[in-house]
């Protein structure tokens, strides 16, 4: 016998309560940002429960989602960025780093080639990250999950626990993820889903992107909304972390910090200028030619106290061009051929 959906809002004051007694239980459909899916534990009896639920189609797998990206990335294997993120004192770094890749999924190495299972295909996990009311309910997730048996990664991993998530709609269906409330509610309908969990209005439509640092560049698996901006990000938490390891490395005990320049003259165009907002939260990629240069969070590379510029490369170039002006213009017109 089918029970009716029961429909409640992400922030209802019982929203936990009702979460925890049917995690587990039963699947949970949940609204996120672009798309509807379905949740249960990562644990075989989770798979199997969503997989019934989609009728899911064989060779397939599973992603997580992150509520703590701590634990997460201490599953990785060879990656930067983890090393970076996990120690000690970094609680405030990993905390903006799922800000930004709110709503991406990140894909890891976590053990040897050939290794699979409903989480892991050639020993690679992703893990859809989220920040705010939705990051909360994947720690909530983690913590319901932590109690339960016979976990998906085994004896190897068994001190991770988390939920798995997948798109809300039967396995192969030529219609793709729904993201319409009223298709949702007839999945649930359908499919005997008893818990439905609406967070308010969609910030846009379809699955999430997919990324994955490969050698210290990233490998895009799947677009999705955003996903060129959240490239950008990762991109700029790659730079971070590669120059601060490199600066422990060499036992650089002082900390660069970059400088507002003087006032700009009319000629620098806007999107070259630096205020002193633009330098919260910047970071020191490398010196080049005498010059510290900073990634900013906005993407964009600044020349300490000079201009800001879209990319790394465009910095040094322009450094090599200042290198071999002799005239005394403004720096615009030396960067740039500017004339007064």
């Amino acid at each position: 016998m089918k029970h009716p959906t029961k429909i409640i809002q992400l922030d209802d004051h019982d929203a936990d309560d009702l979460i925890a007694s049917h995690f587990g239980v039963a699947p949970i459909i949940m609204q996120l940002p672009t798309v509807f899916a379905l949740y249960a534990p990562a644990t075989w009896s989770g798979a199997e429960m969503i997989s019934r639920c989609k009728r899911r189609l064989p060779g397939k797998t599973y992603g997580v989602n992150v509520g703590d990206p701590a634990q997460f990335f201490q599953l990785a294997r060879k990656n930067v960025l983890a090393d970076y993120l996990l120690q000690a004192g970094r609680r405030k770094e990993l905390e903006n780093f799922a800000a930004d890749l709110n709503g991406t999924f990140l894909r890891i190495d976590v053990g040897d080639n050939g290794q699979d299972n409903p989480l892991l295909r050639d020993g690679r996990l992703q893990g859809l990250f989220f920040s705010g009311i939705l990051g909360e309910k994947m720690r909530l997730m983690e913590a319901l999950t932590r109690r339960m048996p016979d976990k998906l990664l085994g004896s190897n991993f068994s001190y991770y626990a988390a939920p798995i998530a997948t798109s809300c709609n039967i396995s192969g269906d030529p219609g793709g993820s729904i993201t319409d409330f009223h298709k949702a509610l007839g999945f649930a309908a359908e499919r005997g889903v008893q818990l439905m969990v609406l967070s308010g209005p969609m910030s846009g439509a379809g699955s999430q992107p997919v990324l994955e640092i490969q050698d210290g560049s990233i490998a895009v698996h799947r677009n999705g909304p955003g996903w060129e901006q959240k490239i950008k990000m990762l991109q700029s938490w790659i730079d971070k972390a590669e120059a601060e390891l490199l600066s422990a490395a060499l036992g650089r005990e002082d900390e660069m910090m970059p400088i507002l320049p003087p006032k700009y003259d009319e000629r620098v165009p806007l999107d070259m200028q630096v205020v002193e907002m633009d330098l919260k939260g910047a970071w020191c990629i490398e010196p080049y030619r005498g010059v510290y240069l900073f990634a900013l969070r906005d993407g964009r590379v600044y020349l300490n106290g000079l201009i800001a510029v879209e990319s790394l490369e465009l910095a040094r170039l322009s450094l090599d061009y200042l290198a071999q002006s002799d005239d005394d213009d403004s720096v615009a017109a030396r960067l740039y051929g500017i004339q007064p």
